[in-house]
Formats: C-alpha cells, sequence, structure tokens
C-alpha cells in the first residue's frame, strides 16, 4: 500500500497573519511551496477572534496524515511479521490503510 496524496512534508503555515486560516503547505523544491489544504475556523470567522485549539489541533491533524499513514503502515507490518493477525486493532489498521489508499 501506498500513500497517493502529494509527496513531502507537510506543514503549517498561518495565513496571512489573520488567524482565522491555516494552510497547509509541501515543500516542492528548495524555492517552491504548493498549498494541500485551508483549514478555517468557522467560529473565528464569526466573532474575529484568533486561532482556537481545536482549529489548530484540527490543521496539524491533517497536515500529519502522511506520517500517521506510513506510521499504521510499519507498525501493522511489524505485527504481522511477529505473528500478530487476528486482532480488532488489525482488523481496522488494515481497513483504514486500505480506506486510504483505494
Amino acid at each position: 500500500m501506498e500513500f497517493k496524496g502529494t509527496k513531502g512534508k507537510w506543514e503549517l503555515d498561518t495565513y496571512g497573519g489573520q488567524g482565522s486560516v491555516i494552510d497547509i503547505m509541501v515543500s516542492i523544491n528548495d524555492d517552491e511551496d504548493a498549498q494541500i489544504a485551508q483549514v478555517y475556523s468557522l467560529k473565528e470567522m464569526c466573532y474575529k477572534e484568533f486561532q482556537n485549539e481545536e482549529h489548530k489541533a484540527n490543521a496539524k491533524l491533517i497536515a500529519s496524515a502522511p506520517e500517521m499513514f506510513e506510521t499504521v503502515k510499519d507498525l501493522l507490518n511489524e505485527l504481522q511479521f511477529h505473528g500478530f493477525n487476528n486482532s480488532v486493532a488489525i482488523y481496522n489498521a488494515k481497513q483504514l490503510l486500505t480506506k486510504i489508499t483505494t
């Protein structure tokens, strides 16, 4: 199974310093970044406040997706190598990876 999303390290970038939008960016080369996604905080857009913890947590979760995918895949392979094949956790991990890659 292979991650089919944009290759590279995904990182957070606060859009224009406004705080209600966080960009998820990936470095294409030394001089160029590309936007993967934007995370908006509806509460903040309505009330013109700064970033809240939930908004930041959502953006961090999205930015960590490629690393989480590889970690789950590696853990699953290691567990299966050691004979752990028949558990709910193994089944759920396989289902998650299938969901991401199909």
